[in-house]
């Protein structure tokens, strides 16, 4: 028995312990260190900031577009290319954390069910709500999802179906077919994980050479091109957290120099005359997409970075990494409706682009919060299912 765990029972005037019960103790107390331990190594404050950081620039990369606030100078291109992209961040996270949560006790069926639910079933209640007014007025904004045809299957079940199968009834809400095609691959990603580490290595970087010159697909809408764009992401993400005590300490203190390139390949795109992120055909040739390479090097930098603060308790960024994928749902409703008041803002901003932009992601993301909290509130049985908090 631990010389502690005695003397504090001797000790204590209230505990009698018989010999027989004196073990079932010491083993009881055993395991709340255990498990305590357990929750202590699976829960990571810092990719719980992580992911809040990452929702925050999705956001604001998304407010950039809303509001058309316009950057002229060369530190704002910079900080433009560093905003965009946000997606990759997401897709670093949810690598991760399928090979820190699911992996070990990894079962298919339990594992797309989940998926299903806290994800599927609240992108099918808001598909349902906005598909119907576009499909109804026939006012598509791109032609692919134009009627093909006469007759109520062409002019409103064929469209209505293309719009729920990539998500593009709003603008980011491609991420959820897309996810869900990743979700589904879940198995050839344990395939990939008992792989050799020098095989994982060759997979990654084959699949990463094939995502520089492939880019991700206009207007994402082909969304298989992005499952194969964001596939190396994603097992870089897995290739992180199996070997993350080795990142840890191989790049403690060296984050600046993992931020430092990421602002010059930001500076770089900019050089070029490149902004913010690269679409294109598949199958046509548009150069090499640097904003990919950036966003991998900033992942590394918060993974790093994000690291000291494990044992810190950040009360506001824990409540929005918990309301995160609530935000991704919530968060053009607000931006949306701040573009369409864009002049009055900007002349209440005194003229300042950066003023509207920073005020509008502040209030955008603390708005998103509010809602999902006050959902949640409203109806906290079935909230994760309505709104996915």
């Amino acid at each position: 028995m631990h010389v502690g765990v005695a003397f504090s029972m001797s000790m204590h005037p209230r505990i009698a312990i018989s010999p027989k019960s004196l073990n079932a103790y010491t083993y009881s107390v055993f395991l709340c260190g255990a498990l305590l331990e357990w929750i202590s190594v699976v829960f990571l404050n810092s990719f719980n900031y992580f992911r809040a950081i990452a929702i925050i620039i999705i956001v604001a990369g998304h407010a950039f577009d809303v509001l058309d606030i316009s950057f002229d100078t060369p530190l704002e291109r910079i900080l433009y290319n560093l905003i965009k992209g946000g997606t990759v961040l997401f897709v670093f996270i949810s690598g991760f954390l399928f090979h820190h949560i699911f992996y070990q006790r990894y079962q298919y069926r339990k594992f797309m069910f989940s998926k299903l639910k806290k994800v599927l079933l609240p992108y099918t209640l808001f598909a349902v709500v906005l598909i119907m007014p576009q499909v109804i007025s026939q006012n598509a904004a791109f032609e692919f999802f134009e009627p093909v045809g006469a007759g109520f299957m062409n002019t409103y079940i064929v469209p209505a179906f293309k719009y729920y199968i990539t998500g593009r009834f709003l603008g980011p809400f491609w991420y959820v077919p897309f996810v869900m095609l990743v979700f589904l691959m879940s198995p050839l990603h344990i395939a990939f994980i008992n792989l050799r580490l020098k095989q994982q290595l060759l997979v990654t970087f084959l699949l990463t050479v094939v995502s520089l010159f492939l880019h991700r697909p206009i207007h994402n809408i082909l969304i298989l091109q992005a499952v194969v764009y964001f596939t190396p992401v994603y097992l870089v993400g897995i290739l992180c957290s199996e070997n993350r005590d080795l990142l840890y300490q191989r790049l403690k203190n060296k984050e600046i120099y993992l931020l430092l390139a990421a602002i010059t390949l930001a500076a770089f795109e900019s050089v070029l005359g490149e902004r913010g992120i690269y679409f294109k055909e598949p199958f046509l040739y548009g150069g090499i997409d640097i904003m990919l390479l950036q966003k991998l090097v900033l992942c590394l930098f918060f993974m790093v970075w994000l690291h000291r603060f494990e044992q810190v308790n950040l009360k506001l960024l824990d409540v929005i990494a918990a309301t995160s994928f609530a935000i991704y749902f919530i968060h053009m409703f607000p931006l949306l409706t701040m573009g369409k008041l864009q002049a009055l803002l900007l002349q209440l901003s005194m003229g300042f682009p950066w003023i509207l932009f920073l005020v509008s992601t502040i209030a955008t993301v603390l708005f998103s919060v509010g809602l999902a909290i006050t959902v949640r509130k409203l109806v906290p049985d079935k909230s994760r299912y309505i709104i996915g908090y």
